[in-house]
This record gives structure tokens, sequence and C-alpha cells, in this order.
């Protein structure tokens, strides 16, 4: 296990979905008939997948949804191809300390072995060292240009530890 992404879900592989509820007003869904079984954007699903099998990169889930079970199977569900390994979660760090960037690198301590990494996350709450590691994804999630974005990072070389 030498190349990971760390992978958030809302705003990466789980977008907005706009309807109009019976009152009449819109209303913004983030899970996909409400549940937690299936994240709902598959597209995005297909470029994290074509990603990380194109350069060999492994997923940790950096997501608020590592708490709930079956996350690896709401990725699947939603599209990850099988062959993309899902290795681990990040610790919940709770009231310690505030932030994935935390919690990524106390993951990162405890796996010496990681050589490369990329964080795919629609928020900036990381670390100084871990910015230049970060592909910012829109409310659209992670979708062609990410994808270019991640791979000129992997050709650089700027995704080593």
């Amino acid at each position: 296990m030498s190349k990971i992404l760390f992978l958030d879900f809302d705003g990466v592989v789980n977008t907005p979905q706009w309807y109009v509820n019976t009152a009449g007003e819109y209303v913004v869904n983030y899970t996909h008939k409400g549940v937690y079984h299936i994240v709902n954007n598959y597209q995005a699903c297909q470029w994290v997948s074509a990603f990380c099998l194109r350069n060999d990169y492994q997923i940790v889930v950096s997501s608020s949804w590592r708490i709930h079970n079956g996350c690896k199977a709401a990725l699947y569900n939603g599209g990850l191809r099988k062959e993309v390994q899902i290795v681990g979660e990040t610790p919940v760090l709770g009231s310690r300390r505030n932030g994935r960037g935390y919690e990524i690198d106390e993951w990162l301590k405890a796996h010496p072995e990681v050589t490369d990494y990329i964080i795919l996350d629609d928020e900036d709450d990381f670390l100084l060292k871990q910015k230049r590691h970060l592909i910012l994804c829109t409310q659209d999630g992670f979708l062609g240009e990410e994808f270019d974005k991640a791979n000129r990072l992997v050709r650089r070389g700027k995704t080593r530890r």
C-alpha cells in the first residue's frame, strides 16, 4: 500500500440533487433516497475509479460517512469499480482536534509505507503541508477537470510524501 487517495463523499462523489417538494419549495438532498447505502454521482465514481486504476492508488475514506456502517458499500453501489481497493478509514478524532487534516495526518503517521497521496475534498480545512496534495472539488463533484488536475499532480511528482 504505497499510494493513497483520501476520499470525502459529499461534494465529491455525492453531490446535491435538487427537487421541488409538495409545498413547491426547492430542496437539496445530498443522500440518494435518504439512505447511506449508495452515493449519488455515478459519473464521479467512474472518474475516481479511472484515476485509481490508471495510477495504482487505493482509497482511504476520510468522509464523515465513515462513522456509518456501509460506507464502502455506498461507494461500490454508487459506481466505484470493484477493482479499486478501499483499504481503510481515517480515525475520528472528535473533540481532541478538529479538521480532516489532523485525521489524515494521524492515519499517515500510522502508515509509514505510504509514499504518495492525494486528497479529494470539497472543503479546504487541511494542514499546510497537505495543501499541495489537495484536489478541491466543486459542488459538481470529481469530474473531468479535477481528474486532469490529479493526473498532473502525479506526473509532476507532487503527490510524494
